[in-house]
């Protein structure tokens, strides 16, 4: 990944302007990259391969930012647009297949500054894409006495407890961005890594871009269903306990998965016990 270790007079131009809101596309100035890995249940922290991972990035403009998974957001748009050319959904979800290995959108999406200043969108599919709005909460972060260096970058270190983990932040003020991945942000520069003190979540830079207006910062609106931070919890819950149960709770209905041997295959989770981001 190609890094700009020289984006110091662009950053500038954020500075002042950074915490300002306006209701409309704007344009991405950057776009960070990131290798996210993780833990969604208790088995995959002995996993011979290590945790699960991502390519997320964070694209960051003057007044907001989202942060999101590239292929499947991709994906979703690739669908969209063969759908609008006339196909199926089943069709379009198939070539995505092909072309990225997703059908769409699949992992949670962050917006901040968005709808407004200081607040946060959180998009999140559970079989139907839900949404819901809270205040941009900032961690407190207290600064620790480390130093290190990231991809050419010297980084200091910051620790918090935030969301119901405990957080350990590497960033520089070389990339002056009081941004992050996922719902961190707050530190005097952009956060190069983060991790949490149980080794469940680990979001590690990978580069940055600078992007332009060719891609701006939308957000694309569709049949989404908006919600509560609450039910979005509960659904999560039920959907890691029982895909059955969350399946009734979303379409009043249920299915069965059929194997090869055309016998129903048993989607039952003994002794699952899920890992969430948030406590």
């Amino acid at each position: 990944m190609k890094t700009y270790p020289t984006l110091f007079v662009y950053f500038a131009l954020l500075i002042s302007i950074q915490t300002i809101y306006a209701q409309k596309a704007e344009e991405c100035l950057f776009r960070c990259h990131y290798l996210y890995q993780y833990a969604s249940s208790e088995r995959d922290l002995t996993r011979p391969e290590g945790l699960r991972f991502q390519r997320v990035v964070l694209d960051i403009g003057k007044q907001s930012s989202f942060y999101y998974f590239r292929t499947g957001y991709l994906a979703q748009l690739y669908c969209d647009s063969l759908q609008n050319e006339g196909f199926s959904w089943e069709e379009a979800a198939n070539k995505a297949v092909l072309r990225f290995g997703y059908k769409g959108e699949r992992a949670n999406r962050i917006y901040k500054n968005y709808p407004q200043k200081e607040q946060l969108r959180h998009i999140e599919t559970l079989w139907k894409t839900f949404y819901y709005d809270e205040t941009l909460e900032k961690p407190q972060w207290k600064m620790g006495a480390g130093r290190k260096e990231i991809e050419g970058y010297t980084c200091g270190q910051a620790i918090c407890s935030f969301r119901g983990r405990n957080w350990t932040a590497w960033y520089t003020t070389a990339i002056p961005i009081f941004d992050g991945p996922w719902k961190l942000w707050g530190l005097p520069g952009l956060i190069l890594e983060a991790y949490d003190a149980e080794s469940c979540y680990h979001f590690t830079f990978r580069g940055i871009e600078k992007i332009g207006q060719e891609e701006p910062i939308n957000l694309i609106k569709r049949n989404w269903i908006k919600t509560t931070k609450k039910y979005v919890k509960e659904l999560q819950e039920l959907d890691k306990k029982d895909i059955h149960a969350s399946f009734r709770q979303v379409f009043g209905t249920d299915f069965m998965s059929i194997g090869k041997d055309g016998k129903v295959v048993k989607d039952d989770k003994p002794n699952y016990k899920p890992i969430y981001i948030e406590k």
